[in-house]
């Protein structure tokens, strides 16, 4: 994706977006009782008692901060008529929230009634961040997500999500970013991290889900307005004559990669995701009798939810 260079360093600290996480409890299952370690815990490792209270209140105050500094810079921005309609056609064309994650797997989310967060493919650097390895995560935008995170596609509905927090990219990005710059965010990077760090990573955290679609739209006018004015008539031609909402966010998800739009959040929710949050759970016909005969009283449970696709 190409990083837009010439964007304050002000300005990038203030792009992003928001929230997320599990209700409470799901039929029976729940988060682990231990505040010790929680999915953003080495954020206030050594503030005071380091516990999710002391967590839950320095993030609120980060989002509040962070919005206004958001919110501060787009109203800066003057938009043409066309581009106020084109707010207008993002605005009814809301993100889908969504994972992914490999259907083998399916049987152990059913059994326990929700998602345990466990870690196994996050990298080092962002466990060191921020216990990404405590996290549940989520992505806000596209509505297939990243095929390559598994063949499960679990979608989800703003009414069904509260509480948690989001940043408009992973911890690792963002620990390259403070290190190297703008550059891409797959290079190799040591997995020890700073707290200075962990103040600039706390600089891209939302946690108020009334607000994620404007943070996302605040958040693409800034890149927007910084695109060449035949990028960003590029940009309108081609979502402004879409009518289906799932290609209009396809459409506007290989935008983002294109022009640097980063219209996209990462959710994180604490340790747990209960079932009874999910709207939908897509499964690939190939891979039924697995769940079918592997779970067979867990499937019945959740059933109504989980449909086979071809």
């Amino acid at each position: 994706m190409r990083r837009l260079k010439h964007l304050s360093a002000a300005v990038i600290a203030v792009m992003v977006l928001l929230v997320l996480v599990p209700r409470a409890h799901a039929r029976g299952a729940r988060p682990p009782d231990s505040d010790g370690t929680y999915c953003g815990a080495a954020l206030v490792q050594g503030v005071g008692d380091g516990s999710k209270k002391i967590f839950d209140a320095r993030i609120q105050d980060a989002s509040v901060q962070n919005m206004a500094l958001l919110e501060g810079y787009a109203q800066q921005q003057r938009l043409t008529a066309e581009e106020k309609l084109l707010i207008e056609k993002i605005t009814a064309n809301p993100p889908f929230i969504i994972r992914r994650q490999p259907s083998q797997f399916l049987c152990d989310v059913l059994i326990k009634n929700g998602i345990e967060a466990f870690g196994v493919n996050t990298p080092q650097v962002e466990k060191n961040l921020y216990s990404a390895g405590q996290c549940v995560f989520v992505s806000f935008g596209s509505p297939i997500g990243q095929p390559q995170y598994g063949d499960v596609l679990m979608t989800f509905t703003k009414e069904r999500l509260s509480g948690g927090w989001v940043t408009p990219h992973s911890g690792y990005y963002y620990a390259s970013l403070h290190r190297l710059g703008f550059t891409r965010a797959n290079v190799e990077i040591d997995s020890e991290v700073s707290s200075q760090e962990q103040r600039f990573f706390e600089q891209f955290i939302y946690d108020d889900p009334a607000q994620w679609e404007t943070v996302m739209i605040d958040s693409f006018i800034l890149r927007y307005k910084a695109l060449s004015q035949q990028e960003q008539e590029d940009v309108r031609n081609q979502l402004m004559s879409i009518v289906d909402r799932h290609a209009f966010q396809e459409a506007l998800k290989d935008l983002s990669i294109q022009y640097g739009l980063e219209y996209y959040l990462e959710g994180h929710v604490d340790r747990f995701l209960p079932l009874e949050n999910v709207e939908s759970i897509q499964v690939p016909e190939s891979a039924k009798s697995d769940v079918a005969s592997g779970c067979p009283a867990a499937y019945e449970v959740w059933r109504s939810i989980i449909t086979f696709k071809p």
